[in-house]
């Protein structure tokens, strides 16, 4: 495990937990996100916060599980899985940009249905 793979995993266990997040830990002060599929650039410290509220808004139970995590240098990849309503939501992917041990820069996609079984 890396410092980077570290810091995504502590911030999936305390969005699951429902605990406050400080944004400024995780992300960098210009942090941008940006989900081609939905139209969406976020950028700062706010649109760190409205992005996971966003996530969190899906359900009052959405929960987030890293399914596979590959790291390249500075850059992390995900496959997400995120349980609604006890169970299968989207399918998630991002590729994240570390800058240290926080985010600089979200590349992500959701699909409209969950990953196949595997």
């Amino acid at each position: 495990m890396t410092v980077q793979t570290d810091a995504l995993r502590e911030l999936v266990a305390i969005m699951n937990e429902r605990q406050a997040i400080d944004v400024t830990r995780f992300f960098t002060p210009d942090f941008r996100v940006d989900d081609p599929g939905a139209g969406v650039t976020k950028v700062g410290y706010d649109g760190a916060r409205e992005m996971i509220e966003s996530i969190l808004g899906l359900a009052p139970d959405v929960r987030l599980e890293i399914l596979d995590m590959v790291q390249s240098g500075e850059r992390v990849a995900v496959r997400w899985s995120v349980t609604i309503e006890g169970g299968p939501g989207p399918a998630m992917l991002a590729i994240y940009w570390f800058v240290g041990s926080r985010i600089a820069r979200d590349w992500g996609i959701s699909a409209r249905a969950p990953w196949p079984e595997t």
